[in-house]
């Protein structure tokens, strides 16, 4: 399967496919508004060194970002988002590193994908990374999750390619990508227990190639280094990962649906007709990149059946197994022999999922928004129509965006039914930011008999809890509208 001879056309086109996929990270990257854990990105890099050891690797391109463009607030100005565009702190800032190293995953697992797969699959490799939806909206989120999946997948493919020719250096770079991957976000360890696997079925079929002296002490130095600084950032810092626990975000149903969603599901068919041929070929590869595309949805789906914090995003890292396996099942079994009319009909399959990437792509650029909330428009309908005196209230992702994008700190933060509370004590008008999908969510059918519907985000794709509801509170006309309703009803969520 795997073709060594060194093409020309195999760079020119690589490096063709990661300039495509960079300008497709940078076009519109300002548009969608500013997701709350972009805000806390900004937040933890003005605070640098503080909060969990195990995530402080994932905020240093923002840290190194904002310093460059002087646009670094101070630590005492961290909790103050109101001060920060008037210090420079923009979405094209907060967001072009991770567009920037989402164009440099296309070329460096592209690349390393050439050892594993052969040319031309390592090619469509790249090709469809570059047009993935996922990819791209990760690569404009100025979030961790890029960096995580680079580190995790070069680690992946390193490991592998090491293994295969017996290279020591290429196994002690794949651990460090293990490790610089867990410093991104502690889920990265799930490569850890990929990488277990395919040990144990070596050790199983007493295979040479992974059973070394190197890879044991390279692999068991990797997993104590990780261990203990897991344990250390737990001990000290136990209520920061305790908030992870008892707040289910995603069931597992939605979970998988979500991944498969995100991923496209024309492009997890290809994966499964990739994976039969791959099968055919290398049991052992099949085995390891079936691994390495479910094991992280696999783990998730697992950890929220626990009561823990889990969302579709957490299994980014598994993207470049789908596609790998896309790619093989992209190239097909035609020879370079082969005439042209049969090359061009095998090329269908890898054409009709870059295609339906790109509508996807489509979709989201012109979606209205991305796949982010429109917190902007929100706020910007509030500034425009508010008075003198008036109160803008929502729970903590909407006291920060207000925060934001008014820039003052007007804006009062309320979870739940002490929105209630707020509006019967209140003489002043109040501006109500409500947005469905977050822990602190308002009911916005209770809502409803207690404030008028001012303004609401129509998104225009398919895309769960994106709707941001503007409601106005006027004391002056009453709290109860309804007089059948009961001022003593909880409507709280």
């Amino acid at each position: 399967m795997i073709d060594e001879r060194r093409t020309p056309w195999f760079w020119l086109a690589l490096i063709g496919t990661t300039g495509v996929a960079l300008a497709m990270r940078l076009l519109w990257i300002d548009r969608p508004s500013f997701w709350i854990d972009e805000l806390y990105t900004v937040m933890h890099s003005c605070r640098f060194g503080d909060g969990n050891l195990t995530k402080q690797l994932s905020y240093v391109p923002t840290l190194v970002m904002l310093s460059l463009a002087d646009a670094l607030p101070a630590a005492e100005q961290a909790m103050q988002p109101e001060l920060w565009r008037e210090l420079g702190v923009t979405e094209t800032l907060v967001r072009l590193p991770s567009a920037m190293i989402g164009g440099a995953t296309v070329f460096l697992l592209g690349w390393l994908a050439r050892g594993m797969v052969g040319s031309r699959a390592a090619l469509w490799f790249a090709v469809l990374l570059a047009v993935s939806v996922w990819h791209l909206h990760m690569s404009q989120t100025g979030r961790f999750y890029v960096q995580q999946l680079l580190f995790y997948n070069l680690g992946l493919l390193l490991y592998w390619r090491a293994t295969s020719i017996g290279s020591v250096w290429r196994l002690v770079l794949s651990m460090a990508m293990l490790f610089l991957g867990f410093m991104s976000q502690p889920p990265a360890l799930i490569l850890g227990v990929v990488i277990a696997v395919d040990w144990a079925l070596g050790v199983r079929s007493k295979d040479p190639s992974r059973l070394t002296i190197a890879a044991f002490a390279a692999g068991a130095v990797t997993a104590a280094a990780c261990a203990g600084v897991l344990l250390v950032d737990v001990y000290l810092r136990t209520d920061e990962w305790a908030q992870f626990a008892g707040n289910i975000s995603q069931s597992a149903p939605k979970l998988v649906l979500g991944v498969v969603w995100v991923i496209g599901p024309v492009t997890v068919l290809l994966a499964a007709v990739g994976w039969l041929r791959v099968l055919a070929s290398d049991r052992r590869l099949a085995i390891y990149l079936a691994a390495g595309a479910t094991f992280p949805v696999i783990a998730m789906a697992a950890l929220g059946l626990t009561g823990t914090f889990v969302h579709v995003r957490y299994t980014f890292v598994a993207l470049p197994a789908w596609l790998l396996l896309a790619a093989v099942g992209a190239v097909g079994g035609v020879s370079d022999g082969a005439d042209l009319p049969t090359r061009v009909r095998a090329m269908m399959p890898g054409v009709l999922v870059a295609v339906a990437s790109l509508v996807q792509c489509f979709g989201y650029y012109t979606g209205g928004g991305g796949y982010r909330p429109a917190w902007r428009d929100a706020v910007e309908y509030i500034a425009a129509n508010r008075q003198r005196g008036d109160l803008v209230a929502g729970d903590e992702h909407a006291f920060w965006h207000a925060r934001y994008y008014l820039g003052d700190s007007s804006a009062v933060k309320v979870q739940g039914a002490a929105l209630w509370d707020l509006l019967e004590t209140t003489d002043r008008r109040v501006w109500i930011l409500d947005k469905g999908g977050t822990s602190g969510a308002m009911n916005w059918s209770g809502l409803r008999d207690r404030a008028d519907l001012r303004w609401y985000f129509d998104r225009k794709i398919l895309q769960p809890f994106s709707t941001v509801k503007v409601f106005l509170f006027d004391p002056t006309e009453g709290l109860y509208p309804d007089e059948g309703l009961d001022p003593g009803a909880d409507l709280s969520p």
